[in-house]
């Protein structure tokens, strides 16, 4: 999975986005990103700076789908989708 890390390293708005979180700047924002995307900029992100994220979505449908994205990026054990 490191190919997925070195397709988003070489982009300065994903450098400015990891530089940002490590330096707890908040609020941070991302627009643009399709929903195919989304899990990838996710799961790199955590990656490069050895990290979990919790990600709320605004309904279970769109919960359901960000989870199986993010189950093929990091795989069964290190994701959970929690139902309210």
């Amino acid at each position: 999975m490191d190919s997925f890390l070195s397709i988003l390293s070489e982009l300065a708005e994903f450098s400015e986005l990891t530089d940002n979180l490590k330096a707890n700047i908040s609020p941070l924002g991302v627009t643009g990103v399709s929903d195919s995307v989304r899990a990838h900029l996710i799961f790199c992100a955590c990656k490069k700076l050895n990290k979990g994220a919790l990600v709320v979505a605004h309904n279970e449908s769109a919960a359901s789908e960000i989870y199986e994205d993010l189950r093929f990026f990091a795989g069964d054990t290190n994701t959970a989708l929690f139902r309210g």
